[in-house]
């Protein structure tokens, strides 16, 4: 998935390779909402740059995995569930504030995945031939 983390070295340090390195920095300390920060500064330096949107999609990509990951582990029920499923009849159906939990975090989810799908179209746009984004626009919206 970080293909793009690779530093060409052939490159000067300029102000996005400072945004790049840090923003690389936070996604491998799982800090994605401070990447997300990086590469959006990144994009505003070089609006046509690759590898600041590939970038930002990833972070925003891992995060919903990680919000899915923490709900499973705590003991959440799978975010897989049907509209009807979730509205079941009592004893069936999430309890009210597991219900509260479960609407606020697919919400989250389904924004991160949102922005992210734009952000790899827009790597598409700039660089038609990129495999990355392709295929994560493809498991995003298959």
């Amino acid at each position: 998935m970080f293909k793009w983390l690779k530093k060409n070295p052939r490159r000067s340090s300029t102000e996005a390779d400072v945004c790049f390195e840090r923003a690389s920095r936070h996604i491998l300390a799982n800090c994605y909402d401070a990447a997300v920060v990086e590469f959006t500064r990144l994009i505003e330096i070089e609006p046509r740059s690759v590898r600041g949107y590939l970038g930002r999609a990833d972070a925003r990509t891992l995060e919903a995995a990680e919000i899915v990951e923490r709900y499973r582990a705590s003991g959440g029920r799978q975010f897989e569930l049907t509209f009807e499923e979730l509205n079941a009849p009592s004893g069936q159906s999430l309890h009210p504030p597991e219900k509260d939990k479960w609407w606020r975090l697919n919400e989250r989810i389904m924004k991160l995945q949102y922005e992210s799908k734009g952000d790899y179209q827009k790597a598409l746009k700039l660089d038609p031939h990129n495999s990355h984004a392709r295929e994560m626009l493809q498991s995003l919206s298959g």
